[in-house]
């Protein structure tokens, strides 16, 4: 058998990889062979967040948030083991030479699954209890086994591991992580058009005592966070030198607020630090972020920490502001000092921010960078790490549906209306219980409709044309040549707190060229409305772009952005008030059960209204292949059922960002 290769290389690719570095307050790469490193280029964020949960995954079974489906198996331990690659029809769509994500031009992606599965998730191989954190178990050490490879035995290839020490390579425990190399490999491409990858450790907020006060039995925060600090080890040590690799996701979303929130507290930031500095023991030339939601008291709260070291088993320290002197040191001491925010204590090369808005001038993400760079304080460079729009758009409840805890729970299976994807032989295609022409999933936005000055004016237009109530309509009138947006909400002109139904004229020299495309399409794709948020959203954003010659260096803030998402996500978590089985079985695909109430998307020349809809916002949807929406995607033998992925079906959005990406 070949040699083993170094911890964090390619299988395929042991002598290339890239390093990655801030220079100028703007992110680097170089191209590295046989060791030695090439000229640092510039580089701009052009993303997608990637997640390709197929339809039918029960979030529990796949992992939380949504599993790892990137990863190849065994179907036989011991030297004979044969491979399964489970998932390649997903990454061959997705990320392959033809792939859907390649199509797009995006140069990255960035995952939510970590490449891992969680110990304390896992059932011993008995059955009886599943297996705990390493901080419980010493037998379980993942930096002593060091890094799965993909090597050839008995001229089969499949994945394997060597302990230190030992002279032979054998097939990892049941409990240890698979290979990811394969998908990394594709990803990689041979280093022509490469889509770089942003992996996830995936802190959550369980990691805090600040968040967990008073955790239960065997799972106080001490322990997670020994389970994460693990988990960054390994994924540095495992992936840390792959060409494809460009960084690492430490946390998405967790810098909460409130009473028990963790963003004030000292202990978060130290906590996402120290994962950053486990994760560049392996991976000392890859980059670290954390995303944070769009909550900017993040960054303009001061600091707090307890006053002595917070005990599971008993009642909650007090607390302590913080200050910085004048030579930069955190201290409790007030007098001169100034008060501790979290960019005095961030470590992490980069910092993300989910917005939900176009950005500009008094956007307070925006205001605040652009306050702190015209003032000469240091921030870690910033990128828009998610930055989207709800694609489908619904108004009503599902029928014959209840309401739980956490809000209106609509179970729906392949769309917002309910309806079921069966498989039809005859077609070859999923067929829609109550298929709307003209959609890809039913009542989601339209493509754009082409409609007469005296029709659209009509007081009777949605009655008279039913398939046209979804949100965020697009009306091309064929009298004028002039596109009109709908507001407010269709048939329910009595909705309080919105504006009474009416048109908008859409802006041609903003949008007319987009939407002639999307509406002389030879197959116009769905969601209009979105695609015109959308647009403005990216523009907007280009707006800041660092390092962009038609940018003013003042307002050179952003790194780029990462697009929320490249498709529908599916069963992310399932409302913990719903119980029935045959509700979470018809309600196969949901992830999200909450309901909100409806808001005005896009800019103030092009707003249209609509709930969120979280697993809404994918640039594709989602129908599946071969079997129906409520029969499971993963066969017993742990294959995609029928061995196909499902099928994508690029929405308006899609043509958006491959516009955008292309500039």
């Amino acid at each position: 058998m070949p040699p083993q290769q170094p911890i964090g290389y390619s299988g395929l690719y042991p002598d290339a990889d890239t390093a990655w570095s801030i220079a100028n307050g703007q992110v680097m790469v170089a191209q590295v062979a046989s060791g030695v490193a090439g000229t640092p280029q510039p580089f701009v964020f052009k993303g997608v967040r990637y997640q390709p949960t197929p339809l039918d995954i029960n979030g529990g079974a796949a992992g939380s948030p949504m599993g790892d489906f990137y990863y190849i198996g065994m179907q036989n331990a011991g030297p004979d083991a044969t491979t399964m690659i489970m998932y390649q029809p997903i990454w061959n769509r997705d990320v392959g030479p033809n792939g859907l994500i390649r199509q797009l031009g995006a140069n990255n992606i960035g995952v939510y699954g970590s490449f891992n599965m969680p110990p304390s998730t896992m059932s011993k191989p008995d059955g009886k209890g599943t297996v705990v954190p390493s901080a419980d178990n010493s037998m379980i050490d993942w930096t002593v086994l060091g890094p799965i490879r993909y090597v050839a035995a008995n001229g089969t290839e499949y994945p394997t591991y060597m302990p230190q020490g030992a002279d032979v390579k054998q097939a990892p425990p049941y409990w240890y992580h698979y290979c990811h190399d394969v998908f990394l490999d594709m990803c990689w491409n041979g280093g022509v058009d490469p889509i770089y990858v942003f992996l996830s450790v995936g802190v959550s907020t369980a990691a805090f005592y600040s968040a967990n006060t008073a955790p239960a039995p065997g799972y106080q925060y001490t322990q997670i966070q020994q389970y994460y600090l693990d988990t960054a080890t390994w994924l540095g040590q495992s992936y840390g030198h792959h060409p494809a690799l460009a960084g690492f996701y430490v946390t998405n979303e967790t810098n909460q607020p409130g009473p028990s929130g963790t963003y004030e507290y000292r202990e978060y930031w130290d906590f996402l630090n120290a994962v950053g500095a486990a994760l560049k023991q392996g991976a000392p030339n890859k980059l670290t972020i954390a995303a944070m939601q769009d909550d900017i008291a993040t960054l303009t709260t001061q600091l707090i920490q307890y006053d002595s070291p917070p005990d599971p088993t008993g009642t909650a320290p007090g607390t302590e502001p913080l200050y910085v002197d004048s030579n930069g040191n955190i201290t409790t001491t007030a007098g001169t000092n100034r008060p501790a925010y979290a960019t005095d204590v961030y470590d992490l090369d980069l910092w993300g921010w989910n917005l939900y808005a176009a950005p500009i001038a008094s956007t307070p993400i925006i205001a605040y960078l652009s306050a702190r760079k015209a003032a000469g304080q240091p921030m870690a460079p910033v990128v828009l790490s998610e930055i989207g729009i709800p694609q489908a758009m619904r108004f009503t409840q599902v029928a014959n549906t209840g309401f739980g805890a956490l809000g209106g729970n609509d179970p729906y299976v392949a769309n917002p209306n309910g309806e079921v994807a069966t498989w039809d032989a005859t077609s070859n295609q999923a067929v829609l219980s109550s298929y709307i022409p003209g959609t890809v999933l039913g009542q989601e936005s339209l493509a754009v409709v082409t409609t007469t000055s005296t029709a659209r004016t009509s007081s009777t237009f949605f009655t008279d044309n039913p398939t046209y109530n979804a949100g965020g309509l697009v009306a091309y009138d064929s009298d004028t040549g002039n596109y009109w947006l709908f507001q407010g909400v269709p048939q329910n002109p009595a909705n309080p707190g919105l504006p009474s139904p009416s048109w908008m004229q859409l802006d041609a020299t903003i949008y007319g060229t987009l939407l002639d495309g999307l509406r002389t399409a030879a197959n116009p794709p769905a969601a209009a409305g979105p695609a015109v948020a959308l647009y403005a959203y990216l523009q907007a954003a280009a707006g800041f772009q660092v390092g962009s010659a038609s940018v003013a260096p003042a307002n050179q803030l952003l790194q780029g952005v990462q697009v929320f998402e490249f498709s529908d996500e599916w069963y992310k978590w399932m409302d913990p008030a719903v119980t029935s089985p045959a509700t979470i079985q018809t309600a196969a695909g949901v992830h999200d059960f909450r309901d909100t109430a409806i808001a005005p998307w896009g800019p103030a020349n092009a707003q249209f209204y609509t709930t969120w809809e979280e697993e809404w916002f994918g640039l594709c949807s989602v129908l599946p292949v071969g079997r129906n929406s409520t029969d499971p995607a993963i066969a017993s033998d742990g294959w995609l059922t029928g061995g196909v992925a499902d099928q994508l079906t690029p929405r308006a959005s899609y043509t958006v960002v491959q516009q955008f990406f292309a500039q």
